[in-house]
């Protein structure tokens, strides 16, 4: 996360919110988890030294989205209701709130670095099997968000299954 500013850096029309599950490291179980996925046809905000020259950019590949920590659209209730476990909230090394999967048993946060960005993780698979154990269901309506990072041009995504 940079400077604070926390208005948009990536938007779209529409959105994939994607239901995985990883083993909690709290309690020992399995537990549902969820991600942002954008399609491709997204937008990225293209930052320059000079904020004048900033520019939004087309995305041509689906991108997933890690470190949220606003989100502009959809209503964040909308997002509570279809992913319960998916909620802003402090990670230990973040420098600040962000949207994050909590386990289901036990409610323990579990951060994105382990659940979205390491490779082979639930949503970065290193086999074909893997990703479609992932489940994409799309969401219309516009999104908008701030995020710290984010995949693209995922390898698996064609293999991840639509609800």
């Amino acid at each position: 996360m940079d400077d604070g500013d926390e208005s948009p850096n990536v938007r779209a029309s529409s959105y994939l919110l994607a239901r995985s599950t990883r083993h909690c490291g709290h309690c020992g179980r399995q537990t549902h988890v969820f991600a942002i996925i954008l399609p491709a046809g997204h937008e990225t905000l293209g930052v320059e030294d000079d904020p004048c020259a900033d520019e939004w950019e087309v995305s041509p590949a689906p991108t997933l989205l890690s470190h949220v920590s606003s989100l502009s659209a959809p209503d964040p209730e909308c997002l509570r209701a279809l992913a319960p476990g998916y909620r802003l909230d402090h990670g230990r090394t973040a420098e600040g709130p962000y949207w994050m999967n909590h386990c289901e048993h036990c409610e323990a946060p579990l951060a994105d670095v382990d659940t979205v960005e390491e490779y082979d993780s639930a949503f970065n698979p290193a086999r074909p099997e893997g990703a479609a154990a992932i489940v994409l269901r799309e969401l219309s309506g516009p999104f908008a968000a701030r995020c710290g990072a984010n995949t693209e041009d995922l390898p698996s995504f064609e293999a991840m299954r639509r609800a």
